[in-house]
């Protein structure tokens, strides 16, 4: 990802409509739609933290970051970044 990320955090909702904070982690364009990697703040040390992809979309002067609940669609991004972005590093 070009931009700069570092504490970046925002307030999501889960599946209960229970609120928690996550830090964005990356970004990547696939298939024409951006999406977001995020992090759970209090995952964040773990070895293997709770990686969350949104889709985010931009509509007039407001950002929303939508679910993406199609399984394979999740993992072909995810191949997609670690292919990108992981094996660079």
């Amino acid at each position: 990802m070009s931009e700069q990320t570092e504490n970046i955090v925002v307030t999501l909702m889960d599946e209960n409509d229970e609120s928690f904070d996550a830090e964005l982690l990356d970004s990547i364009m696939y298939d024409g739609h951006i999406y977001n990697f995020f992090i759970p703040v209090e995952e964040k040390d773990k070895e293997e933290p709770l990686v969350i992809i949104l889709e985010y979309k931009e509509e007039g002067d407001d950002i929303i970051l939508l679910p993406v609940e199609n399984e394979v669609l999740l993992d072909e991004i995810w191949q997609a970044y670690e292919e990108e972005y992981i094996d660079e590093e």
